[in-house]
């Protein structure tokens, strides 16, 4: 997950899945917390994701919670990219993370079917870990399609400036009232 740490983003959501003994093999990367200065509404919040991976036994390599740094690097590392934020206005860490090949996972908010087709719907942290866990019970080459076709469908994406911008728009468009231009 690469994001500012801000309880809309719901990263408990993430905790709880990774919590599933299922995942034992499994690492959840949170990546964007300030440690230097957070911001006075996020600090809290920074607080309480800290003290709870404290809280479960859980070996100290499961869940990872660092500061800002290169998102490349990040996603050449990861195989799929989370967001579980309870609402999102498209969430573009989560395109860029497909840019590089991640599988995209997205908690079901209004639109994420329309804007992210691949991801399945998770509306619980259970089926954040099934969506896991179904990915990666792919074979290698599944995996490697999965990767190309997170890729292709991010070059139709209109904030990306891909290829078939004119295809995304109407995805938009059918998400609003208004027209997307």
């Amino acid at each position: 997950i690469l994001g500012r740490m801000s309880p809309e983003k719901d990263f408990d959501f993430a905790i709880d899945a990774f919590c599933d003994p299922r995942l034992k093999d499994w690492q959840l990367v949170i990546k964007g917390f300030n440690f230097i200065n957070p911001d006075k509404s996020d600090a809290f919040y920074q607080q309480v994701i800290l003290d709870r991976c404290k809280d479960f036994d859980l070996p100290n390599n499961k869940i990872i919670i660092e500061g800002w740094g290169d998102p490349k690097e990040l996603f050449r590392q990861s195989s799929i990219v989370l967001s579980t934020s309870v609402s999102e206005t498209g969430h573009l860490t989560v395109m860029e993370g497909m840019s590089m090949g991640c599988f995209g996972l997205v908690r079901d908010w209004l639109g994420s079917e329309k804007l992210y087709p691949l991801s399945p719907k998770i509306t619980t942290p259970t089926d954040l870990a099934n969506a896991i866990l179904e990915w990666d019970n792919n074979s290698y080459d599944q995996k490697l399609e999965l990767s190309k076709e997170s890729i292709k469908y991010i070059r139709l994406h209109p904030q990306t400036g891909g290829e078939d911008v004119n295809k995304a728009k109407k995805i938009i468009n059918g998400l609003v009232d208004t027209e997307f231009k």
